[in-house]
């Protein structure tokens, strides 16, 4: 049996580094995915999760945007 890249539903977690707010989502076929949060700014752990793999931990930082 084979996977398509299509067929797979990859879970994507996004944690606030200092306020341990995560919010969660699911990579697309295409290999992105949208996670918002109110603020914008701040640092970020993004983490992503296959079976049978080791998941992937990143350390983003993002700066606030002017209104």
């Amino acid at each position: 049996m084979t996977l398509s890249r299509a067929s797979l539903v990859v879970p994507v977690d996004a944690t606030v580094v200092n306020g341990q707010i995560t919010r969660h989502a699911q990579m697309g076929s295409n290999g992105r995915y949208t996670i918002l949060f109110p603020d914008g700014g701040g640092q970020y752990r993004v983490t992503v999760r296959l079976i049978g793999i080791s998941p992937l931990s990143i350390l983003v930082s993002r700066q606030r945007q002017p209104s």
